[in-house]
């Protein structure tokens, strides 16, 4: 039940509550009514003093039964009218929230679609630009020791070992490749380890110090969180990297029982995430949308000038 129902449900549940309690008062004051009308007849036909008026009596209480029968009458098509009132709001508030929930379910799967999309693209521009070059390169230089053992010159031995060199190179830009589609170590060691991995390559190549607190039961992480977690910091520190000239980052992962907290915070130089341009912070759209993937939550916090700090949600299931 969502936060709107329940404040609509406690502003109907009094309004029935009152509405009941007119009914109520209104059939106990007809009951009373009656009684009373009932006695003053009585009264009325005993007494031979009033035997002159005891017919206007008699009409006049008639009468006022017969408001007091309408009145209550109209107090019931008022609690009815009531409640058909309130169930046509909770019948609108639960439509309008459906909706609201497909559109936004419409546009997580179009931003999953539009993910996959771009790392495939940085996939097809890495084979092309590298991994095809770097083969081209080693074909080339093996062509060129054939040529050059076919005309008995004894340099094709360097041709061979430069073609060995960019085979080389080759091997290492694909393990690149590898690890940026899913990083071998959270298969091999683990969430923990790969993390501390990520963290230790990240130091070395800014020079940015960082504390790192992490607890972890890697038996109990499901794989597809533990894959999300680990992009989503990767992602965060990607832009530590490029943008925050941070000089210290601290980096806290948590797992309790059924959830796992990520924290994020560097000393950077911060920005207005309410000002930002179009086209930009792309990389915080992608760790909000990989989160909300999972049912997780996503929140940034970051001023010019006071640093950043990202804080992820994620609910964990217990692996079968």
């Amino acid at each position: 039940m969502s936060l709107k129902t329940k404040i609509l449900l406690l502003v109907i549940l009094p309004l029935l509550f009152l509405s009941g309690f007119i009914a109520v008062v209104g059939m106990q004051v007809g009951r009373g009514f009656a009684a009373e009308q009932q006695r003053i007849l009585t009264t009325v036909l005993n007494d031979p003093e009033l035997h002159d008026v005891r017919a206007d009596v008699g009409d006049s209480l008639r009468q006022a039964t017969h408001k007091v029968q309408r009145a209550f009458r109209y107090i019931l098509i008022l609690l009815a009218l009531t409640i058909l009132a309130i169930m046509l709001l909770v019948w609108w508030v639960n439509l309008h929230e459906s909706r609201l929930a497909d559109r936004h379910l419409r546009e997580l799967v179009h931003n999953f679609i539009r993910l996959q999309v771009e790392e495939r693209r940085r996939f097809a521009h890495a084979l092309h630009d590298g991994i095809n070059q770097l083969i081209g390169a080693a074909k080339f230089r093996v062509e060129l020791a054939s040529r050059q053992l076919a005309k008995g010159k004894g340099d094709y031995q360097d041709s061979l070992g430069k073609a060995q060199e960019t085979l080389v190179e080759c091997m290492g830009e694909v393990r690149r490749i590898s690890h940026g589609l899913r990083p071998g170590l959270l298969d091999e060691m683990g969430l923990e380890a790969a993390i501390k991995r990520l963290l230790e390559a990240f130091a070395g190549r800014t020079g940015i110090q960082i504390d790192q607190q992490l607890r972890i039961d890697q038996a109990a992480m499901p794989d597809d969180a533990a894959i999300m977690l680990y992009r989503v910091l990767q992602e965060a520190l990607t832009n530590i990297e490029r943008h925050a000239n941070a000089c210290h980052v601290e980096v806290q992962l948590r797992q309790e029982k059924h959830e796992a907290m990520l924290a994020i915070s560097d000393d950077g130089q911060g920005f207005a995430p309410e000002h930002l341009p179009p086209g930009k912070g792309i990389g915080l759209q992608n760790m909000r949308e990989r989160m909300e993937l999972l049912d997780g939550s996503f929140q940034l916090e970051s001023a010019t000038g006071h640093g950043t700090r990202i804080h992820a949600q994620l609910p964990l299931s217990t692996p079968e």
